[in-house]
């Protein structure tokens, strides 16, 4: 399940956060999280997300990068 935000503020990330809790209490059983973002957040927020286990996805270079170690095309 992938969020998608425009910025990578505190509050924004929060929003994210909550949706995707809320979203991912409402399937069946357990559920990878994703936060689509404009670029990487900054360390504190992703320490958070990383935390929670929340992969974030950010364009890098001519695709896509995320914090799981993937590179996507």
């Amino acid at each position: 399940m992938i969020e998608a935000k425009g910025g990578v503020s505190r509050s924004k990330i929060r929003m994210a956060i909550g949706q995707l809790l809320d979203y991912s209490a409402l399937e069946d059983g357990p559920v990878g999280l994703g936060l689509l973002l404009p670029e990487p957040p900054r360390s504190d927020l992703a320490d958070l997300l990383a935390g929670l286990e929340i992969i974030v996805v950010y364009p890098e270079g001519d695709g896509f990068a995320d914090t799981a170690g993937g590179a996507i095309s």
